[in-house]
């Protein structure tokens, strides 16, 4: 008796795969600061975000491209993010510091529905 082999088309391997990534995606919502001082909590009342997906394991630098093509910018352009780090009333600001770009965004603790602020440096 030999072994059953499991035979899958290319379309059904694709479809699994898509579902598998689809599962993993979450939202973050950008928020722009307009001065170049720190990120307080109105920054996230005064503008309307931008939402985009990302997997928890991209690396910082992947999500910096996406981050700056999702805002229509070119790539060479300076930005800094921090993470809003929200405690009931009270919210804290993480920087996201570019010298550590390879690390994943699960490491910085970007989670679904997460906020975070960014700065375009002109």
């Amino acid at each position: 008796m030999t072994p059953s082999k499991n035979i899958y088309s290319v379309s059904q391997l694709f479809d699994a795969f898509l579902t598998n990534l689809f599962l993993h995606l979450q939202d973050v919502q950008l928020f722009q600061l307009t001065s170049g001082a720190s990120p307080s909590m109105e920054v996230l009342h005064c503008s309307p975000p931008v939402t985009f997906g990302v997997l928890p394991t991209m690396s910082l630098k992947v999500f910096r491209l996406k981050a700056l093509k999702t805002l229509k910018l070119p790539p060479l352009i300076r930005i800094q993010f921090w993470l809003a780090l929200e405690r009931g009333s009270i919210v804290d600001f993480a920087e996201l510091d570019m010298s550590l770009s390879d690390r994943a965004l699960d490491w910085w603790g970007v989670e679904d529905n997460c906020k975070i602020v960014y700065y375009l440096e002109r």
